[in-house]
């Protein structure tokens, strides 16, 4: 490590306020991706209640759910969400009554076995 001027405390400091602004990103990053998840699903219309129906149904068989699953389901029943961003929507943690469970890779070719969350259905949304 090189020292700067003020010294290993003034290398410190530098470190505590990197640290700091990573933290403040990343709490703002959250806060952006709630409220974009808010409009999506303010405007999503019945794909969302929809979908949710079918996690929910899902969860309840299997134990556990993916968007995976669920896209199978959306073709199988001509679902089309309004914009790519209301899949992400359908099982948000909290809203929805589905919690993260674990991850595992997306089958779907086009997601080139993309890391995704397992979710389970704990109750709340509606039923």
């Amino acid at each position: 490590m090189v020292r700067n001027d003020r010294g290993w405390a003034g290398i410190e400091h530098s470190i505590d306020l990197m640290q700091k602004e990573v933290e403040k990103d990343r709490a703002n990053s959250r806060r952006l991706r709630e409220e974009g998840l808010d409009l999506v699903e303010k405007n999503a219309g019945n794909f969302l209640e929809s979908m949710r129906g079918l996690a929910r149904a899902h969860s309840r068989v299997h134990g556990q759910v993916t968007v995976d699953d669920l896209r199978k389901y959306a073709g199988e029943y001509s679902l089309h969400p309004h914009h790519k961003n209301a899949w992400g929507a359908i099982l948000r943690r909290g809203k929805a009554g589905f919690a993260p469970i674990g991850y595992t890779q997306s089958i779907i070719p086009s997601n080139h076995a993309r890391t995704i969350r397992v979710w389970h259905y704990i109750g709340g949304g509606h039923d």
